[in-house]
This record gives structure tokens, sequence and C-alpha cells, in this order.
């Protein structure tokens, strides 16, 4: 009988495993279509206009991301919802992180807007894949306990190079638009901080990274709206005497289907987060990196020289390489802290 119950156990357990596997394969392939939808609709949309309106399209974003988190959350129930606790629940450098967060998050999608606005998304893509580099600039200014490794500057390398190259060999290139990209890539790694800090103040009990993403939209739409109005607003009034009905009409079914893209790629990205380890979601995204660029190509029928695909080669190889090496960091620092601790442990004894 135990070995029969035995039996009905581990087949229980691969039955699980084997679920979760084809679950994480579908999270991954939705994550990587919508990813590229996402890129490629932002720039379609932005073109279908007169004037590029990368403000609403980020409010528009934010919006389509906040509705859908709520219904999905708190009306659907699929996954547990976690309010943000009130201002007299939160100490005050909670209050101050979440601030800045929702400040520095919604401006790096802005700014991502504006650059697919200016330049190719192939070329976007390759410049954000170069955001380790200012990773590891704020690291060294705002963390002074960060530890940054040979490894990890040596993986900076050919991303700087690639990034390079790309730019010099891109026919759409502009100083503009590379200055947007690169602005963006700043304002992500500021949110990558002060992701953490506010996980810390509130406790992964209270709040985590699929809630925040909810939460952050939320509140950064209440920041956009007025920009938005103040900045392009009188462009947004007139949109309804230069456009015929019907390119009006198809410009707003690219703005709203940007949006839920731009949500579903975002709720994949924190739901693959949670079933795998931290490289092997590094790896993923670095290759989902890969698809975004190879659609935006295909998509726009962009023309890809020689250089051009050598530089994405090496920023997207710089990419990979800068994940492992972070990851071997960690490892060794959770082996020097356990090291430490059983030497004091041992000390004490």
């Amino acid at each position: 009988a135990e070995v029969a119950v035995a039996r009905a156990q581990a087949a229980a357990r691969q039955a699980a495993a084997a679920a979760s596997r084809r679950s994480t394969l579908l999270f991954v392939v939705v994550w990587y279509f919508t990813g590229a939808f996402t890129n490629s609709s932002s720039k379609q949309a932005l073109a279908s206009l007169p004037m590029a309106l990368p403000l609403t399209l980020t409010a528009v974003q934010h919006a389509a991301a906040a509705l859908l988190g709520c219904l999905v959350y708190r009306v659907a129930g699929l996954q547990p919802y976690k309010p943000l606790p009130s201002r007299s629940e939160m100490e005050g450098g909670a209050r101050s992180a979440l601030g800045w967060l929702c400040v520095v998050y919604s401006l790096g999608f802005a700014l991502t807007n504006a650059s697919f606005g200016a330049v190719n998304a192939s070329f976007v893509d390759t410049v954000k894949a170069a955001e380790p580099i200012s990773t590891v600039a704020l690291a060294v200014i705002f963390l002074a306990n960060e530890r940054i490794t040979l490894r990890v500057l040596l993986a900076l390398v050919p991303i700087v190079g690639g990034v390079g190259i790309s730019s010099m060999a891109e026919a759409s290139a502009s100083v503009i638009g590379l200055c947007f990209a690169l602005g963006s890539n700043c304002c992500f790694s500021a949110r990558s901080i002060a992701a953490k800090l506010v996980g810390k103040r509130l406790g992964s009990d209270r709040m985590d990274g699929a809630n925040l993403f909810v939460h952050v939209n939320r509140l950064g739409l209440w920041l956009l709206l007025p920009a938005a109005l103040a900045l392009e607003g009188r462009q947004l009034l007139a949109l309804g005497a230069q456009l015929p009905a019907d390119r009006l009409s198809a410009s707003l079914r690219l703005f709203g289907f940007n949006g839920l893209m731009y949500y579903l790629n975002n709720q994949m990205n924190f739901l693959v987060l949670e079933q795998v380890d931290t490289l092997t979601h590094g790896i993923i995204n670095c290759g989902r990196r890969v698809a975004n660029i190879l659609f935006a190509i295909l998509w726009f029928g962009n023309r890809v020289t020689p250089s051009n695909a050598t530089g994405i080669s090496l920023a997207l190889a710089g990419g990979l390489l800068y994940v492992r090496a972070k990851l071997e960091d960690g490892r060794e620092a959770r082996a020097l802290l356990k090291r430490s601790n059983e030497g004091a442990k041992e000390q004490r004894a």
C-alpha cells in the first residue's frame, strides 16, 4: 500500500511539474509576442498621426494597465490583490521611494515612446540593450554597498561597442532619438533601484512586483495626464479637423491595441519571473529583445547592414554576459556571507 501511495505521489509531482513547464512555455511565448507587438505598434501608432504624441501614448498605456490590472486582480480574482498601503500606514522613506518610482517609471516609458517617434524601432531596442551601463553607473552613485566586480565591467565592453557600431551604421539614427533612448535607460535603471527600496520598506508580504506594477501605472497616470494635456493638448484637439474619420478611427484602434499589448507584455514578465530563476529569466529576456528587433525589422522592412547586425549581436551578447556576471557575483556574496556567519557561530561556541 505504501509503495502504491508513493508511486501515486510521484506521478502527481511529475504531472504538476509537466503542467508548470507547459504554463511557463505558454507565458514565455505570449511574452515574446506581446513584447514585439508593443514596440512595433508603438512606432506605428505614433507614425499614424500627423505629429508624434508620445506622452498621450504613454498615458494610454498606463490607463490600460491600471484598468486591466484592476479587472484581473480585483474583479476576476485571477491573481491575489494587494492594496497599496495608505499614506498613514507608510513611513516617509517608503512614500518617497514610491513617488520617485512613479516618476522615473512614467518618464522612462515616455522617453521610450519619444525615441520610437524619432528613430527605427529596431534601433531603439538595440540602444535599450545598453541599460546595464546606466544600472552600474547609478549603483556606484547611489548604492554605497553595491560591489561592482571586474566581470561586470568586462560585460559592459561589448554592450558599449555594439551600441556604438549600431549607432554609426543606423540610417535612421539621430542625436535626439539616441538621447531619448539613453534617457529611458537611465530612468529604467533608476526604476530598478526605487522598486527595490519600495519592496524593502513595504515587505514582500504586503506588496509584490505584479501588484506594484498596477499601482505605479495608476499613480503614474495622474502625472502623465497633466503633462500630456499641457504639451500635446492642442495637437489632440486639432486631430479631428486634420484627419479623416476613417484614419482617426484606425489610429484610435492602434492606440488601444498598443495599450492592451503593453499590459499583457508586463503581466507575462511577472508570471515568467515567478516560475523561473534569475539567470533563466535574464536569458529569456535577452532572447525577447532579439525577437523584438527581428520582428521590428520584418514589420517595417528596415534594411540591415553587416555593421547593424554586428552591433546588435555585440550589444545583446554583452547583455547576456552581464546577467551571468551579476548572478555569479550574487552566488559569491551569499557564499561569503554564509562562511562569515559560520565563523561567527564557531567563535561564540
